[in-house]
């Protein structure tokens, strides 16, 4: 929530893409949510079925904030590499851009 609150001062923009991101995140454990709890179904003791879903919940938010951090690493590094070649391109020499 704290999160959110920064992003709300900061930029509109920002609160809106954040806004978003949760609630694509919402959708997709609701989702899950759906599919374990159909799953475990057949299971008589009510306690154990909601610990296998709360279990499933858990190695989908780990596995998802896996994905995320993945992409997002992914992405910086193509950021920087741009970044080097760009810089690479600027500190030619001004005859060898074929000017």
């Amino acid at each position: 929530m704290e999160k959110l609150l920064a992003c709300v001062e900061t930029s509109p923009i920002t609160w809106w893409k954040e806004i978003g991101d949760v609630c694509t995140q919402a959708n997709k454990l609701l989702e899950k949510i759906s599919l374990f709890i159909e799953k475990h179904k057949d299971v008589e003791d009510k306690g154990l079925q909601w610990e296998m879903i709360k279990m499933e919940i858990r190695m989908f938010k780990i596995y998802y904030s896996k994905q995320k951090a993945k992409a997002r690493k992914n992405y910086e590094e193509n950021l920087l590499q741009e970044a080097q070649r760009l810089q690479k391109l600027v500190e030619k020499p001004h005859n060898a851009r074929g000017y």
